[in-house]
Formats: structure tokens, C-alpha cells, sequence
């Protein structure tokens, strides 16, 4: 599992003397999974059938002959990157295709808008970088992409960031060094920002930018003593990273935050904690960035080796994948206090959940995982006044897939 192999061995890098990570076993076995021209063209036949009305699912197709609105989900693969059509009915994916990728996969994120794509490599320190065809989903490759780290000093590639303006995209590799890109807005191009680059001594495993674009929080897996999480003002100018006061910013030692999220309204903090049964809830400082633990954080977390986060769209429910069998935890979220509390129903027994993501309306959580011998996306629906689960549709993706990481964008 590529994610947890960069959390795991490359906590090695907390050192700087560190310069490299040793990729394991797992990594030997990427599949090659792009697929022939016929092979794609029934796929985007059997799509243009399945949103046109044939029993399927409902009609969304435009006066262009693709979906004028439609959910596209992407996956990341040991050699390619997958892309699915969203049944926004049933949360049924339909598969759109993929293209090849020559590395393994971090991170995977779009612009807020969905008009690209960003992956950042485990081998080569670069961003591959794909436009998002807006009537299809198709990706397309930007010129130039991929984009090497600043300054072409070998190390592992790690996370990624967007703000919600979609101005600057920040990378951090394995040393925690984080680069900010300046991204061109009508092609999706990345150019180094002149600020350079910042120093995180703790090496960041996942990266969010707050609500409002001013700060970048990171959660930290290089030092077991402290420095869980760190906070950078961003210059809304040049994307340039400075120290908050006070960061990095330290809850409970050795309980390693994963994965993290921040509240639409800015206030609250969420990360799982893998060496802990818990999910640490912290409040923000709007003015400065600083971080503060909520009352009664950790919240306790049934299920154990948790890894990912996802909030709905609305604010109203957290789910923690975990790596366990209770694959997913879930939460009601108290919007005046950030406190969380656990669902009765929770956890949800599924496949280690490696990776989350709900879409766009709020109605599905996805949920990627690995079967008996291939990879898996499980859906539920979300019940949009508990936040309860139900099991839906379940995809096998192709053999020997691990899906790291899923981003979803809407087509309008």
C-alpha cells in the first residue's frame, strides 16, 4: 500500500541527512493497465447509452452529446490513472477509461473548478499534470507536464495542496521540503513560484489549505515526540509559506495524524490518528492559524489503524477510513463546538478503506480498498439527516490495483 509505504519507511526522511526512500516489494508489481482503442471506444459508447435515457440512469446529455452535468471520480493505479462515470442516482461507477502513468501515485488532486488534474510521483519528484475535458471527463496531458520539483535535487515525491482559488498548487517530498506552483489558469501549466521553497522538519504525509486561502496545514509523521501538525500563512500574492506562531503544534505524541480536513467553515480541524484509537478534533484561529485542541479530543475511534478523512458536503458528518476491518468510522459534527460523535451504527464493517471521498452533492461516500486479489471501490449512500451508511453498488477494478488516492470533480 504505497500510501502507508510513504508514511511508513519514509519517516526515515524526519532526518535531513535522509536523501531517498527505499520503495518496497509492492511497487515491483505495477500493472499496466491502459487500455486499446476499441476497448476504450465501448466504453465511452456504452456511457454515452447509459446518461442518454436507456435504463441506466437519468438522462444528463447536453445539446453536445456528452453530460452537461455529471460527477467523474478518479483513481489512482500503480500504472495508470482510472477515471469512472458517477450514476448521481445510485452512486454506480461506470468506467470511463484510463491513461498510463509512468510512476506511482502520491497524491491526486484537481482544481476546484475541475478543469485539471495534479499527481505527484513516488520516483521522479514531479507533477504530472492533465486537463479535465468538461464534456466528457477525459484527461489530456498539459504541456510541459510533468513539472519537476523546484531545483531537481533527487527525493520522493509526497503530497499536494490546491487553495480554493485554484491560484497555487504546493508540494512537499519526502525531506519535507514544500514547493509552491503558480498555475496558469487558462492551461493548467505550473510555473515555481519565485518565494521558493519551505522547510517542514516533521515531513508532511498529507497537506489542506483553509477555507479562506490564507493557511496550509500539514499533518506530520517524521518526529514521534511532537510536531503532529504544522501551519503556514500563504501569501495570497506569491503563494510564499511562512511559520505560524507557535507551530508545529503538538496534541498527543506517537499517535500519528494521517490523513486530514478541515471544516467548510473554517473553524474546526480533523485528523486520525493511526497509532491511536482516536480522531483528533483541533480548533483554528482564523487571525493567526494557531491550532487549539476541541474539548473532549481525541474522540474515540472503535476501529484501529485509522488512514483517511472525508467530510459531506455540508459539514454535518466525518468519516475515517480505516485500514482494520471497520473500515469506515462516522461522525455527527457539533457546528457550534466541533465536537464529534460516533454513530450508533458505526463502524461500518467493508474493506480496509485506503482512501475516501464524497461527492460533490453529498450523497455518496467512496470508499477505495483491496478485495481478495483485486482493488475495490465501495459507495454508500449517505442518509442526509443522520449521516448514516447504506452499502451500494461495489466496482472491481482491474488486478493487482491498489488505489491510493480519488479525486472528484463535476462536469458542467
Amino acid at each position: 500500500m504505497l500510501r502507508r509505504r510513504y508514511r511508513r519507511t519514509c519517516n526515515l526522511f524526519g532526518s535531513k541527512r535522509m536523501t531517498s526512500c527505499e520503495v518496497g516489494q509492492g511497487l515491483a508489481l505495477r500493472l499496466q493497465t491502459s487500455m486499446s482503442f476499441n476497448a476504450t471506444t465501448c466504453s465511452l459508447l456504452m456511457l454515452v447509452l447509459a446518461i442518454g435515457g436507456c435504463g441506466a440512469g437519468p438522462n444528463t446529455t447536453g445539446s453536445g452529446g456528452g453530460p452537461s452535468s455529471a460527477e467523474i471520480l478518479y483513481v489512482s493505479d500503480n500504472g495508470a490513472i482510472l477515471s469512472y462515470i458517477i450514476n448521481v442516482g445510485t452512486g454506480a461507477l461506470q468506467a470511463l477509461g484510463d491513461i498510463p502513468f509512468p510512476d506511482s501515485v502520491v497524491d491526486l488532486r484537481a482544481d476546484p473548478k475541475g478543469r485539471f488534474l495534479y499527481a505527484s510521483d513516488f520516483n521522479q519528484n514531479s507533477v504530472y499534470a492533465y486537463s479535465i475535458d468538461a464534456n466528457t471527463g477525459s484527461l489530456t496531458p498539459i504541456n510541459g507536464s510533468p513539472f519537476p520539483f523546484p531545483g531537481g535535487v533527487p527525493r520522493n515525491g509526497g503530497p499536494l495542496a490546491i487553495d480554493p482559488g485554484g491560484k497555487f498548487l504546493f508540494y512537499s517530498n519526502a525531506t519535507g521540503e514544500i514547493a509552491t506552483f503558480l498555475i496558469d489558469q487558462v492551461t493548467g501549466a505550473l510555473t515555481p513560484s519565485s518565494a521558493g521553497t519551505q522547510q517542514d522538519d516533521y515531513q508532511p504525509v498529507q497537506m489542506v489549505v483553509h477555507p479562506t486561502g490564507g493557511f496550509l496545514f500539514t499533518s506530520n509523521k517524521a518526529n514521534s515526540s511532537g510536531g503532529d501538525f504544522s501551519v503556514f500563512m500563504i501569501n495570497t500574492t506569491t503563494g510564499a509559506l511562512t511559520p505560524a506562531a507557535g507551530s508545529p503544534f503538538t496534541f498527543l505524541p506517537n499517535s500519528e495524524p494521517f490523513g486530514i480536513a478541515v471544516h467548510g467553515s473554517g473553524k474546526y480541524l480533523y485528523s486520525p490518528l493511526a497509532n491511536s484509537r482516536g480522531v483528533e478534533g483541533i480548533d483554528i484561529d482564523s487571525s493567526t492559524g494557531a491550532l487549539t485542541a476541541i474539548q473532549g479530543s481525541p474522540f474515540a475511534n472503535q476501529a484501529f489503524s485509522a488512514d483517511s478523512v472525508a467530510l459531506d458536503s455540508l459539514g454535518k458528518f466525518l468519516y475515517v477510513g480505516n485500514l482494520s476491518l471497520g473500515g469506515v468510522s462516522a461522525y455527527t459534527i457539533d457546528t457550534m463546538t466541533g465536537a464529534l460523535t460516533e454513530l450508533s451504527t458505526s463502524p461500518y464493517q467493508s474493506i480496509g478503506a485506503l482512501a475516501l471521498a464524497v461527492d460533490p452533492s453529498g450523497n455518496f461516500l467512496f470508499v477505495s480498498g483491496n478485495g481478495v486479489l483485486v482493488g475495490e471501490i465501495q459507495s454508500y449512500a449517505i442518509d442526509q439527516s443522520s449521516g448514516m451508511l447504506t452499502r451500494g453498488p461495489l466496482t472491481t477494478l482491474p488486478a493487482q490495483t491498489s488505489a491510493q488516492t480519488l479525486a472528484i470533480v463535476s462536469l458542467k
